[in-house]
């Protein structure tokens, strides 16, 4: 028996291979965005039959970001960094389920890494914008740029070099107000 698996997605065919008799993996063609259904085949032959077998697979848009803020925060985390971009959207299970890196959810979701290790889940405000709150970092990455990188499921990442930098504690301790008009000219006290 062989152990490779045909798979067609709408009508564009990728590669597969049969782990056991109840598992399989395929790997994707390139297509537009959208829902296909997903067919096999137990050959890859030319002629070979493809059935159905009752799955969609969402094809999703690539995110894209260009730029945080703020860009600093302190190693005991809690900083909320806004993160601004396009195709930020958060997939249909992810909406209809939840994030397993949100609290009492369990599919994975809309994420944020930091350095390739600091993961947490992402709120979704728009299709431009997530947020997400820093975790607790190791005190040795104080000062440390630390490469940001967005997932609509935990599993595929995209990053563009942005960095958060760790920083041992706030110089100001309190603003007041914590908030102003976009237009400007509001006055923020210190201390």
């Amino acid at each position: 028996a062989s152990d490779k698996l045909g798979c067609k997605f709408s009508n564009r065919y990728g590669s597969g291979f049969i782990i056991s008799s109840d598992l399989g993996k395929c790997v994707t063609p390139a297509h537009e965005p959208g829902f296909v259904a997903l067919q096999l085949s137990g050959s890859v032959a030319v002629e070979a039959v493809y059935s159905s077998v009752g799955a969609q697979f969402e094809y999703q848009t690539i995110i894209e970001f260009d730029m945080i803020f703020p860009d600093i925060g302190t190693v005991g985390g809690g900083t909320m960094l806004n993160v601004y971009g396009d195709n930020l959207i958060q997939s249909v299970d992810v909406v209809a389920h939840g994030s397993q890196l949100m609290p009492g959810t369990g599919l994975p979701g809309l994420s944020c890494r930091f350095g390739a290790s600091y993961s947490t889940g992402a709120i979704h405000i728009s299709s431009t914008i997530v947020r997400c709150e820093t975790p607790t970092f190791h005190s040795g990455l104080i000062n440390q740029p630390l490469v940001i990188d967005l997932s609509l499921d935990t599993v595929e990442w995209v990053g563009n070099h942005m960095a958060f930098e760790p920083i041992s504690t706030n110089a100001v301790a309190t603003i007041s107000p914590t908030a102003g008009m976009r237009s400007g000219g509001t006055t923020v006290t210190f201390a």
